[in-house]
């Protein structure tokens, strides 16, 4: 419950697309520091993601763009496919 405004904060539904375990490990530690309660689902490939999607409801896809089936800006095109109006955080290490 927030307490300035006496409701309760709505759980935020995130679909994590990575396929390095590490680095899904650090996403979710940079979430538990969020003050909004989440749930986070992971699928290591856009292939599984678009399934993923299909079956629940996303607040926000978090995205690696260099997975085994997707890499840099075509990622974000694939994702558009199956999630056209989706919020989309990009998660890169490629400068």
């Amino acid at each position: 419950m927030n307490a300035e405004s006496g409701s309760v904060q709505a759980r935020r539904d995130v679909l994590l697309v990575e396929d390095n375990p590490g680095d899904a490990v650090l996403v979710r530690l940079a979430l538990d520091r969020a003050t909004t309660p989440y749930s986070l689902t992971v699928s290591p490939t856009l292939g599984e993601a678009r399934e993923t999607y299909a079956k629940g409801r996303f607040d926000v896809i978090v995205l690696d763009l260099g997975l085994p089936d997707g890499v840099g800006p075509d990622t974000i095109r694939v994702v558009r496919d199956f999630a056209e109006e989706q919020a989309i955080v990009v998660l890169t290490g490629h400068t």
